[in-house]
């Protein structure tokens, strides 16, 4: 038999003890340490079964309840003899937090019991976890909306049931210049994760029936905090690409999410349409007229849809849409034809404003239970084979994936020399080295997906001296130090000297006839800073 605990009333520490079939509760009211108790933190060493009173800082009221184990649990894994999830149902060991504030947080007893102290006035919600080692599963549950204030300042709420949550969500964070955000802290349901080296995120899980839910970026250095509102899917493969904004920059990318009445575990037979739903907003309020949308499938047809939206759905998106202006959040409709091949097959939507930021969002869809056959990316890269010592080569990579799988890029150059602009992002720009030589410019592309497959894109690069010496003679070329294009009607001229030239229209230059010895070069022209090439050798 289990009760419900009341109340903690403050002055009061209580403590219960279960005997066969009954409670005994027993209270000490300490009117004494009443002053010393304020701002004080109730908590257990649930291993041992004690309860000690353990500093905080600050006050307010508490939150007091039981977990248990939720029926969607099966019974042969509740009733397994020493497991935390016991036989009646009580939860030990679980983590309790609060969502909005997870540093107030505490273990379940072993029965069950929880009590979060110290909850600041205003509306919470409590999540409870408990993790399984031994079967790798997680279970997970949130608490309704509950109001705690200075009239009602502790408060016993309903038993948390916990679930199994095998629903995630993966994805990636970018700045405007398409370059990987790494280290940034996000929170789901309070629970913090962080983006690796190349800006991926993989979402800790959620129970099975949550299929839309916000992540919030909390902290990511030079970046402003911001939301992500995303299916999430069994095993993960839905997909958000969300670009970031730097504070006081004016263009910020649009936001989207796909939703549909399906899931990646129906039965979907070949032949069938289905409907899929884009909903995005733009937090640049002159860009709403001005977003362009682009839908992708991996597989099928996809054509312009009028169905409408199912009420039950419709409530829950409205959830998530209502936390950003309502006028600003359009719908976008498409149905798919599936195809008739089974197979795994990804329906995506990009979203591009009008200053070319943009955000995108996949759903996975499995059509009758396929295995996963998974195609390596195709990459090719695009820039000049030919560059100046010490200038700047752009670069680009045409990446494509068939499955419509996120990639991630990682630039190199063998042998090693000069420098990369970034060495993630899909463009990116290498300062040649100040040496001639021949170099190969690598881009490794990778599927965002565990053990994703990948390719290496190569292109060769020569590096050409800008200044070449033979016996008695230089020549070289005049180049813009951004562009790497040739500069023209530039005069130039040897330091000390009244011999000077003017380039041609491919920026060449020449002196010849010159005696042994050590030269300085001098180039300049109109609307350029003029550059010295000092301690030029001609034999």
């Amino acid at each position: 038999m289990s009760s419900r605990l009341p109340a903690i009333k403050g002055g009061e520490i209580m403590r219960i003890f279960r005997v066969r079939n009954f409670s005994i509760l027993y209270a000490g009211i300490l009117l004494a340490l009443i002053g010393n108790l304020q701002g004080c933190r109730i908590l257990g060493d649930f291993e041992n079964d004690k309860t000690f009173i353990k500093s905080a800082a600050g006050a307010g009221g508490s939150i007091s309840g039981q977990v248990t184990a939720s029926d969607a649990i099966p019974l042969s894994i509740r009733t397994l003899k020493n497991s935390l999830i016991r036989a009646d149902v009580q939860v030990s060991n679980a983590e309790v937090w609060l969502q909005d504030d997870p540093d107030i947080t505490t273990k379940t007893n072993g029965d069950g019991y929880y009590s979060l102290l110290n909850v600041p006035f205003g509306s919470h919600r409590v999540v409870a976890k408990l993790y399984s080692q031994s079967r790798d599963i997680t279970y997970k549950i949130r608490s309704q909306e509950i109001m705690v204030t200075s009239e009602s300042a502790n408060q016993a709420i309903e038993t948390l049931a916990i679930e199994p949550a095998k629903n995630k969500v993966q994805g990636i964070l970018l700045d405007s210049a398409g370059n990987p955000v790494a280290n940034a802290e996000l929170w789901l349901w309070g629970e913090r994760f962080y983006t690796d080296q190349n800006g991926r995120y993989t979402s800790p899980p959620l129970p099975d029936k949550e299929n839309i839910e916000e992540i919030k970026v909390v902290k990511a250095a030079g970046f402003e905090a911001t939301s992500i509102i995303t299916p999430f899917t069994a095993g993960g493969e839905s997909v958000n690409v969300t670009t970031l904004s730097k504070p006081g920059e004016p263009n910020k990318a649009p936001k989207v999410w796909i939703t549909t009445v399906k899931t990646p575990q129906d039965k979907i037979e070949p032949g069938e349409k289905i409907a899929f739903w884009a909903v995005y907003y733009d937090p640049n309020a002159n860009d709403l007229g001005k977003l362009k949308e682009s839908w992708r499938v991996s597989g099928g047809t996809l054509a312009s849809s009028t169905v409408a939206m199912p009420e039950d759905l419709k409530r829950r998106v409205r959830e998530f849409a209502g936390k950003v202006d309502p006028d600003s959040v359009i719908f976008s409709a498409v149905e798919w034809a599936v195809p008739t091949e089974k197979g795994n097959y990804k329906i995506e939507i990009e979203v591009f404003d009008s200053g070319g930021l943009s955000g995108k969002a996949q759903y996975p869809i499995n059509i009758g239970a396929a295995p996963v056959v998974n195609h390596p990316p195709t990459a090719k890269i695009i820039a000049s084979d030919t560059v100046y010592a010490g200038n700047y080569l752009d670069l680009r990579v045409a990446a494509n994936d068939s499955d419509l799988d996120v990639l991630i890029y990682n630039w190199s150059v063998v042998p090693s020399a000069g420098n990369f602009s970034s060495i993630t992002a899909m463009n990116t720009t290498w300062k040649a080295p100040d040496f001639a030589g021949t170099y190969e410019i690598q881009c490794k592309v990778q599927e965002m997906r565990g053990n994703g497959e990948f390719v290496v894109a190569t292109l060769s690069v020569q590096v050409y001296p800008p200044i070449e010496v033979y016996k008695g003679r230089i020549t070289g070329h005049v180049i813009d130090e951004l562009t790497n294009l040739p500069v023209n009607g530039a005069i130039v001229g040897i330091v000390g000297t009244s011999k000077y030239t003017i380039t041609d229209a491919n920026g060449y230059f020449e002196f010849n006839g010159l005696a042994p010895g050590v030269y300085d070069l001098a180039a300049s022209r109109d609307g350029y800073k003029g550059r010295t090439f000092p301690n030029i050798s001609v034999p």
